[in-house]
């Protein structure tokens, strides 16, 4: 009976980790969407300051943006 709680657990957690990468990443790699990356660059510094990812639909290609 243990051992059926234990499988359950680890079900429910792996299901939660792709449920989160669905979320995150994975929509953008079937075409309909993208992931965008966007960075301010600082000149002082010369290095991005902020960078944040922003979603585009007009993106059609099948892969992510760095």
């Amino acid at each position: 009976m243990k051992r059926i709680y234990t499988i359950l657990i680890v079900l429910f957690i792996l299901s939660g980790i792709l449920l989160l990468l669905s979320l995150l990443g994975v929509p953008p790699l079937s075409g309909r969407n993208g992931l965008l990356r966007v960075c301010r660059f600082n000149e002082q510094t010369a290095k991005n300051d902020v960078c944040r990812w922003v979603w585009d639909k007009t993106l059609n290609q099948p892969s992510i943006y760095f």
